[in-house]
């Protein structure tokens, strides 16, 4: 498994593009997989910061491809409160 990491939404349309291509899908392909037109899909692609959570992980599903978040060492910085927090409410 192929782990890349998104530091800026910026880089977030690059990745999108690159893993459709990966996948061998058209604009065209991917829009009919989420239901919307090939405009939308592109403007999708263009700027994912504008459409939902729910679209965005919907597509990521059709490239066969998974969110991971990962909080940087949060046991040992700044975040370790946080951490803490999720753990006990995750139950881990």
């Amino acid at each position: 498994m192929s782990h890349f990491p998104v530091q800026t939404i910026e880089q977030l349309p690059v990745l999108l593009r690159a893993l459709r291509k990966e996948a061998g899908l058209t604009q065209e392909d991917a829009a009919k997989h989420l239901g919307v037109t090939q405009q939308v899909f592109s403007s999708l692609e263009r700027h994912p910061e504008k459409t939902s959570v729910a679209r965005l992980y919907k597509l990521l599903r059709i490239l066969n491809t998974s969110i991971i978040l990962d909080v940087n060492n949060p046991k040992d910085g700044p975040n370790k409160e946080r951490a803490d927090k999720a753990d006990k409410y995750f139950g881990w």
